[in-house]
């Protein structure tokens, strides 16, 4: 399946944000505070040149917002007026991780003091506003919950916590039961205890990562305590005991599920009456009882079938996840812009249930086809009439024959799109090969308002084949009144470059005349197959 990453939305207002960076000192003690930089202290608390300490503590807090939290906390031993100031700042963001402690491959023995201290010392009367912690080690389980605990006692607005050792992680259910929390992000290799109710009420972006629930039920829990919940990201998520995945909420604005399907072990409902935004790259599920996306706007869509299903299912089988695959999309009816992997658009093309008219659809990215891809091809353009961008993100094929696929799957006549709406083409690693090419001409042939087309070749392509194609492409441009041949800069840099060196020689009148009646056949060929 094809890999994407998904777009994820800037937080609006984000307060100060200042490093954290315990050292791993062996002269720090678990009751003094391991990051005050001794060379800053000052005895001399009534010095009059001392201006800055003269300033209104409002003023030093904003100061010291902007500064690295080694540097802040360190000023807290300059004099007694400093000494509770860096707990008065406002919104205070803390980032720790513990990879920056020097000698990093082992747990450092200090850590756990550190943060003991740092969150019931250092920061007992902190305006925290955000809290971010980044564990590579396993330093237990019980003092994990009580940081948790600790932080969730500030009142934080976001919280994001990550832990990389396997079974280490969050495990007390005081995480689910939050009102100030607007923004979660978890990941750990570690199953969650979810309590029987889930209090969530402000929880606008929840980011699950590897995470494991016990049950599809407890899951279900938590969405249901989330009455405000907006973006929802689950990535390879793992459900022990489960039969159904229930994604309802009547909030949900933003949904994505990678990898939580492996094997097409259960069913999937989606009932999101309010949903935008859907990514959506997985093992198909075995059914799809309600997809509830009649607002949905985008829609990334790259769901295929297992590895245990390409290896033992029977006729029948297949036809059935065809089946699913295609009502899925289905429902994805009223998007404006459209991504279809190409095992996606193979499963539709296979299936038996009829296409829905994507009337909305301006813009549709195609991923990777095969030749089921291709002769369903001319079908979507059909079903989308006020289609304007199409893009192709990879090769055109991974064998020959794309445009004689793409042609059987032609109807008498020009889908309405080419005749009315479609102005713009990309054609990412295009190979330069003859279908390649008739593909393109038969766009350029029967787009009547196309204005643009985009290519970027193929990696392995060798530099004098990549001159060869560029020049064919800018000579099939002369043949239209409108439309434009553009090509990223890299592709011209490579272009230029070849020139300099010795391809130059090669763009002699006779090779352009060559190519450009080599451009005449292919042209040729494409009218008479169409009429």
């Amino acid at each position: 399946m094809d890999s994407s990453k998904p777009k994820r939305h800037k937080p609006p207002n984000n307060p100060p944000i200042v490093d954290q960076t315990p050292q791993n000192d062996s002269n720090n003690e678990g009751n003094k505070n391991p990051i005050v930089d001794k060379t800053l202290v000052s005895s001399d608390d009534h010095n009059p040149d001392d201006r800055i300490s003269n300033l209104p503590d409002p003023i030093l807090c904003h100061i010291l917002s902007q500064l690295p939290t080694r540097t802040a906390v360190a000023t807290t031993v300059l004099s007694t007026k400093w000494k509770h100031l860096f707990a008065s700042i406002p919104n205070l963001s803390l980032r720790i991780d513990d990879a920056a402690v020097p000698n990093n491959d082992q747990p450092s023995p200090n850590f756990p003091n550190f943060m003991s201290h740092l969150l019931t010392v250092t920061l007992r009367d902190a305006g925290l506003r955000e809290f971010v912690l980044h564990c590579n080690h396993d330093y237990g389980n019980a003092r994990i919950d009580s940081w948790v605990s600790a932080v969730l006692g500030f009142d934080v607005t976001r919280l994001a916590i990550f832990f990389a050792a396997e079974n280490t992680g969050v495990s007390t259910p005081s995480i689910f039961n939050s009102t100030t929390l607007v923004s979660l992000s978890w990941s750990q290799h570690f199953a969650v205890n979810v309590p029987g109710k889930v209090c969530l009420p402000n929880l606008k972006r929840l980011l699950l990562d590897f995470v494991i629930f016990p049950d599809g039920e407890s899951f279900g829990r938590v969405l249901d305590g989330c009455p405000v919940l907006e973006d929802l990201c689950c990535y390879s998520c793992e459900f022990e005991d489960i039969e159904i995945l229930r994604i309802c909420s009547g909030s949900l604005k933003l949904l994505m599920l990678n990898n939580c399907c492996p094997e097409s072990e259960y069913e999937i409902e989606i009932d999101t009456p309010e949903l935008e935004l859907l990514l959506y790259d997985d093992d198909v599920a075995t059914y799809y009882p309600v997809t509830n996306l009649k607002t949905l706007v985008k829609a990334h869509v790259d769901i295929g079938p297992s590895k245990k299903l390409v290896d033992e299912a029977d006729v029948d089988e297949l036809l059935h996840y065809d089946q699913n695959v295609a009502e899925f999309v289905g429902a994805c009816c009223n998007v404006s812009f459209l991504y279809l992997s190409g095992t996606s658009v193979a499963a539709i093309r296979c299936s038996s249930s009829p296409m829905p008219t994507f009337h909305n659809l301006t813009e549709l990215e195609l991923g990777g086809l095969n030749s089921f891809g291709w002769q369903l091809l001319p079908h979507l353009l059909e079903r989308a009439p006020n289609l304007e961008v199409l893009t192709f993100t990879r090769g055109l094929s991974e064998d020959t024959g794309c445009f004689t696929r793409f042609q059987s799957g032609l109807a008498n006549n020009v889908p309405a799109c080419l005749s009315l709406h479609l102005r713009s083409i990309y054609f990412g690693g295009f190979n330069g090969e003859q279908d390649g090419m008739e593909l393109v001409c038969y766009f350029l042939t029967y787009a009547q308002v196309l204005t643009k087309m985009e290519f970027s070749f193929c990696s392995s392509m060798p530099l004098e084949k990549q001159l060869s194609t560029w020049t064919k492409l800018l000579l099939l441009q002369s043949y239209s009144k409108n439309c434009k041949m553009d090509f990223p800069h890299e592709v011209k840099d490579d272009i230029v470059n070849f020139c300099d060196m010795d391809g130059s020689q090669k763009l002699t009148l006779e090779y352009i005349r060559e190519h450009e009646m080599e451009i005449r056949r292919i042209l040729d060929v494409v009218r008479r197959s169409s009429i």
